[in-house]
């Protein structure tokens, strides 16, 4: 077991010691403590963002397995009709209100494609985009994942 020890320095006088820590030994480890900080503590507080992220990858989890039930329970994809409302009325089952797409903050709107082909972003579009097609269902952003480095539309 190791102890530490405060050195002990002579003072002016002859014959008398102090115990303690010089201020200049005190400002190099103040100064050693606010580096370290200032790189650990945007990674520490990026929680934010990581909470967004998370969010977002279970809400298109969710959605993407109701999609999947409600196709083989019915035999075709929700949203036949290919509105939005119809999308929700055959999605009100599942849900007791429709995710929001917590990229943009309150934005629940659906655009409903019958395009058959894969979705990407869409500028001036709403939160999500949903082709009746084939079930894809995505998040209307073209901003970056940070763990997995793709674009939203691409989880």
């Amino acid at each position: 077991m190791h102890k530490f020890v405060v050195t002990e320095r002579l003072s002016k006088k002859r014959g008398e010691f102090r115990r303690g820590f010089t201020l200049l030994e005190l400002v190099v480890v103040v100064k050693i403590l606010g580096v370290v900080s200032a790189v650990a503590a945007p990674k520490m507080f990026d929680t934010a963002k990581d909470a967004k992220d998370n969010t977002l990858r279970q809400t298109l989890l969710s959605v993407r397995d109701v999609i999947e039930v409600y196709k083989s329970q019915h035999g075709s994809y929700p949203g036949e009709a290919g509105t939005e409302a119809d999308f929700k009325a055959d999605m009100a089952p599942y849900f007791q209100v429709f995710p929001c797409n917590p990229l943009k903050a309150t934005q629940t709107k659906t655009n409903v494609y019958s395009a058959g082909t894969p979705l990407s972003f869409v500028s001036g579009s709403p939160g999500w985009l949903y082709d009746n097609v084939t079930g894809e269902f995505i998040a209307n952003s073209n901003g970056i994942h940070a763990e997995t480095g793709l674009r939203y539309d691409q989880l």
